[in-house]
């Protein structure tokens, strides 16, 4: 069953699909009086059937691939949608992960761990706005390249088979927005960023995944569980 998030997509690139040949509608969205031409993310296979309209992998980033038939441009946006709830960036990621080294050089790693550590102990909610983190200029950097890295290239598991380039906002099927740089676009939605820790995807204590987890772990005395996976989510608005 698809969420609402995945229904939102399929009801935009449709939008996109039919107003292919229309080079007036086409400008007033992205810019470029142009008519396109959609491509599956998995394989670039040309859409030329409605009915070839699928949900994109979870592996990638980009939800859609759109060639500008006039200029030859091509873009890879991934689609955020305005009708539910606020759509996650970082999705339950623990510490674990080998692609946390392979982002964060060993000093900015060490940022993130003081942002979860700080956040873990002064919280007294399971959400804690970016606003109410106090973070210095350079834990900034840090969460910016984060935010950066899972919008448009990857995830903790490794980089995205077709990462993505821009970001396109639909509301009750429609394109309402489309920002075409990509840390244009994190600025605009860092001061809109709520971060908690969960217990999904977290490894048990026996196992040896742990310990790499430990420094963002804390205990929910409520809940009896250890949380330790890393979610971020923005509260949306055009």
């Amino acid at each position: 069953m698809k969420n609402r998030g995945e229904d939102a997509e399929l009801r935009v690139i449709k939008t996109l699909f039919s107003k292919r040949n229309d080079e007036e509608c086409i400008f007033s969205w992205f810019g470029i009086r142009s008519k396109i031409e959609l491509r599956n993310p998995v394989n670039l296979e040309k859409i030329d059937d409605e009915a070839k309209i699928i949900k994109a992998s979870s592996r990638c980033k980009a939800d859609i691939v759109i060639d500008f038939v006039s200029t030859g441009k091509r873009i890879f946006p991934s689609i955020k949608s305005l009708d539910g709830n606020s759509p996650a960036i970082v999705n339950h990621t623990p510490r674990h992960h080998s692609q946390w080294s392979v982002l964060l050089d060993l000093n900015e790693g060490l940022l993130l761990d003081s942002i979860i550590q700080r956040m873990n102990e002064t919280k007294t909610t399971e959400d804690v706005h970016v606003h109410n983190l106090n973070l210095s200029d350079d834990e900034e950097v840090v969460l910016h390249k984060v935010i950066r890295y899972f919008v448009f290239e990857g995830t903790g598991c490794g980089v995205s088979h077709c990462p993505a380039d821009s970001v396109l906002y639909t509301k009750g099927g429609d394109v309402v927005n489309f920002f075409p740089d990509k840390d244009a676009y994190v600025t605009h939605i860092f001061d809109k960023l709520v971060l908690s820790m969960r217990d999904k995807s977290m490894p048990s204590i026996t196992n040896d995944k742990y310990t790499l987890c430990e420094p963002w772990v804390y205990y929910n005395e409520k809940s009896g569980k250890h949380k330790g996976s890393l979610h971020i989510r923005v509260l949306m608005n055009p």
